[in-house]
């Protein structure tokens, strides 16, 4: 194994371990620091995120030992579990031993660092995905600037004087001087500016190498773009969530970032890279099917009662008579609608069954070898695209075999 995989490797024993000591620290207080359950459930999510992060720049450091993704994704693990678990920490000994305790100030002081890092890094990984190099040499002076700026933010913040954050104890370093104190405000407004652009510029990258892409580089976009989309539609929910407590759509929230790395480690690594057209298409499939069935069976309940209504027990009626009709019209919906979404986002899928359907058409009537050997070599070619195939027929007393990668035929006893 290369040293780059052997240092991916001890990056991920790293965030195993920061990992365990996390959930520990988790169950140390076994309903959370606010009376609520879902505490430790965020903080076991968030090691399975970490966890993922690490290994599949693990593999990606050992399988390919010299792209920096790969470094990105591994430091992303560690990183993350310093971020939210330098602020689990020190929230839990603000809380059980109060504001002076020493352990949470150091605690929340390298969660606020480590939180412009987790940033940074997850905009490099938008930025250099999926070759590890940047879209272009004009990306060179917008990357330094904002390193530079990100660098400074940093500094101030490691020591400017006074609380660390609303709700944070004060930082330890804090060295209280006149233009210290003045410039922690900035270091703070900066810091905002910082994240905002971090991830503008990974969704500009994303953009601009989505629209220059084409073949491998179009696929990999796609997986990209497509847990990207997923952690976008997770995370509303859980924000707009009004419920007091731990609810299903915070969790889902939070275990949906694990897509990222492994939608990336598919990218990279190229195993079954093709099957992104035909998940989205299935994905946009059923969730289509299913809103029109809910809308026709919402619709039809609405429109039975009202007719139902001097019946006796419409309701029940009108709610079964929905069923029934909703059921009967699942496999008639499904197949027109998955039909139209294939023709639009699985394309190659679509033309296959077209080409395939055609041949065996052609078959039925076709009786002249040397056409039906030709007819194979188009319809592999159209549909899985083989290195070789070859297609052996026995015919009474002799078999022919004929190379779908040449034009020659021979015969065997």
């Amino acid at each position: 194994m290369s040293r780059s995989g052997v240092l991916g490797g001890l990056l991920v024993v790293l965030t195993l371990i920061g990992g365990a000591a996390l959930v520990a620290i988790a169950l140390s207080v076994p309903t959370g620091p606010d009376g609520d359950p879902g505490f430790i459930i965020a903080i076991v999510e968030l090691v399975v995120d970490a966890a993922a992060f690490a290994v599949v720049g693990a593999v990606i450091l050992v399988r390919r030992p010299g792209l920096s993704l790969g470094w990105l994704l591994g430091l992303t693990g560690p990183v993350i579990l310093a971020t939210f678990g330098g602020f689990a920490l020190s929230g839990l000994r603000l809380e059980t031993v109060g504001p002076d305790d020493a352990l949470g100030s150091w605690a929340a002081w390298y969660a606020s660092l480590a939180f412009y890092a987790l940033f940074l890094l997850l905009a490099g990984i938008a930025i250099l995905f999926p070759d590890g190099r940047l879209p272009s040499r004009r990306w060179r002076l917008p990357v330094a600037l904002l390193l530079g700026v990100a660098g400074v933010v940093v500094l101030l913040t490691a020591v400017a004087p006074g609380p660390l954050g609303e709700g944070l104890p004060p930082n330890p370093l804090g060295v209280d001087t006149p233009l210290l104190r003045e410039l922690g405000p900035l270091a703070a407004g900066l810091g905002g500016i910082v994240v905002v652009a971090a991830m503008a510029m990974g969704a500009i990258a994303v953009a601009v190498r989505f629209r220059r892409s084409s073949g491998v580089a179009r696929q990999q976009q796609k997986w990209f773009l497509a847990s990207i989309a997923a952690i976008a539609l997770l995370l509303p929910p859980s924000f707009l969530d009004g419920s007091e407590g731990w609810s299903i759509a915070d969790t889902l929230a939070i275990g949906g970032l694990v897509l990222l790395p492994l939608s990336i480690g598919i990218a990279v690594t190229r195993h079954r890279l093709w099957d992104i057209d035909r998940i989205l298409s299935r994905t946009i499939g059923w969730a289509l099917v299913t809103g029109v069935i809910v809308g026709v069976f919402a619709v039809l309940v609405v429109a039975l009662q009202a007719a139902l209504s001097g019946v006796t027990q419409g309701g029940t009626l009108a709610v079964a008579a929905s069923t029934l009709i909703a059921f009967a019209l699942f496999q008639p919906v499904r197949r027109r609608v998955q039909h139209a979404v294939d023709r639009r986002f699985d394309r190659a899928r679509y033309d296959g069954e077209r080409v395939v359907e055609a041949f065996a058409g052609r078959l039925r009537g076709e009786i002249e070898l040397d056409a039906l050997a030709s007819a194979v070599q188009e319809i592999a070619a159209t549909t899985v695209r083989p290195a070789s195939t070859a297609m052996w027929i026995r015919r009474r007393n002799a078999a022919m075999t004929f190379a779908a990668t040449g034009a020659s035929a021979r015969t065997e006893p």
